[in-house]
């Protein structure tokens, strides 16, 4: 990124900062193998992107629509985020969508033990699966809030 003019973000890991000059600015945020490029400069960013599709294999999906689970909605006024689908995709895949609401599912610091051999035993493997998926809808609002932030000039 260095040949392109891009500063890696001191605070933020994988978002890259190109300023042209006071005023024009690009942002690039990466997330594994998926760029988010906004800016400030439709010309220059538009540029940019002709520069990567050269030395990269990709293509331009045009105006973000979701991002990382989320449901980028804009107007004139505001921009929203939201992981309604991502929710509902996993109240379906553990079969949960008629699961009720719960402040505190369970009681705090409250020990599970085995009671008995007897007792049915629990796939690890959907335990996990479970658990990582809502930690990734729940553990959301800083990525959602630097998402905001890059998103804000579009």
């Amino acid at each position: 990124m260095k040949k392109h003019y891009f500063h890696k973000c001191a605070v933020e890991h994988g978002v890259y900062i190109r300023h042209k000059n006071n005023t024009d600015m690009i942002l690039l945020c990466i997330y594994v193998d998926v760029p988010l490029i906004t800016g400030n400069s439709i010309p220059d960013i538009e540029d940019f992107k002709a520069i990567l599709m050269v030395e990269f294999d990709m293509t331009d999906l045009g105006k973000l629509n979701y991002f990382l689970r989320r449901k980028i909605i804009k107007d004139n006024r505001r921009m929203i985020l939201h992981q309604h689908r991502y929710g509902t995709e996993i109240l379906k895949k553990f079969n949960m969508e008629k699961s009720n609401f719960a402040s505190t599912p369970t009681k705090m610091k409250f020990k599970i033990d085995k009671c008995s051999d007897e007792e049915e035993s629990v796939d690890n493997t959907l335990y996990k699966q479970t658990v990582d998926s809502l930690r990734c809808l729940c553990n959301s609002r800083l990525i959602s809030r630097l998402l905001l932030d890059l998103l804000e000039d579009i």
